[in-house]
């Protein structure tokens, strides 16, 4: 079914996102730059 293959995509977009946006935060604190 092409509506499970275009849930099946933007869950993992999603997923990659929220990784990209953890790592940042992760990142900026260590850095002492706690925004």
């Amino acid at each position: 079914m092409v509506l499970q293959g275009v849930q099946d995509m933007l869950l993992r977009v999603a997923l990659q996102i929220a990784r990209d946006d953890f790592e940042d935060r992760r990142e900026r604190q260590r850095q002492g730059i706690d925004l």
